[in-house]
């Protein structure tokens, strides 16, 4: 009870959409910040306390801010892609051995549609998978088609096993130009990428992305949580590379 208040002085700022059960979880993390985000997140994503528990232990709040990104509380009409996706995937519930197969990765997650939709978060929906376009009679197969209707828009995924290279951009360069002249909703705002490989290279990313005019967001998947230290070693680094390049 000492926790619960000097956590929430003040009993009107209490959300009706919270349990006690999820209060109790809450004070229990130490640092403001990080209980705002998780409180907002409850009320965003529907959370039941036992998804809240996960999301926690898999250290959501952290994964989200390791290049400072500002979560903000209060959405304007439409949502902001920079705030939807993440620099990182955990896909820890695969229980895969194997991880050097694309498609059996792409099949596995489809397996298993609602640990993927609670870990790409509120919102989005699976649309399919293999969807097929053909450019110059040549038959391309796109991997996950996503639509997500807070921004509104279709988003297309690319799952790459290893590291990240950059003719991946290129290649999701072209589908959301196909996309958004074949396939886009006339109310809906231009397609979006997101390549998920192994492991990526910030400066190799920066300079194939450059000035696209699409959309591009590339990220990181985990077949296994990240220790602690391992969570700390990136933050430094990235803090580094931030102080490093204002000298």
């Amino acid at each position: 009870m000492l926790q619960f208040y000097k956590a929430y002085p003040i009993v009107t700022s209490l959300m009706s959409q919270l349990s006690w059960t999820h209060y109790i979880i809450l004070v229990g993390i130490k640092t403001k910040g990080a209980r705002e985000f998780y409180q907002d997140q409850i009320v965003r994503n529907n959370w039941s306390v036992r998804e809240l528990e996960r999301q926690i232990k898999l250290r959501l709040y952290e994964r989200m801010n390791q290049h400072g990104k500002i979560i903000v509380k209060k959405q304007s009409n439409f949502a902001l892609p920079e705030k939807i996706f993440k620099d990182s995937y955990n896909f820890d519930f695969l229980k895969l051995d194997d991880m050097r197969y694309e498609k059996k990765v792409e099949e596995v997650l489809v397996r298993n549609v609602e640990s993927l939709l609670l870990e790409f978060g509120q919102d989005f929906s699976l649309a399919g998978r293999q969807k097929k376009i053909i450019i110059d009679n040549q038959t391309h197969f796109v991997d996950l088609e996503f639509y997500h209707r807070g921004i509104p828009c279709i988003v297309i995924v690319d799952i790459k096993i290893g590291r990240f290279k950059s003719e991946y951009v290129g290649q999701m360069n072209k589908y959301l130009n196909y996309y958004r002249e074949k396939r886009k909703y006339d109310w809906g705002k231009d397609p979006i990428g997101l390549i998920i490989c192994e492991d990526k290279g910030e400066e190799e990313v920066r300079f194939a992305l450059g000035d696209l005019e699409n959309k591009i967001f590339v990220a990181e998947y985990k077949s296994k949580l990240p220790t602690a230290r391992e969570i700390k070693t990136k933050l430094h680094r990235s803090k580094n590379k931030e102080s490093n390049s204002r000298h």
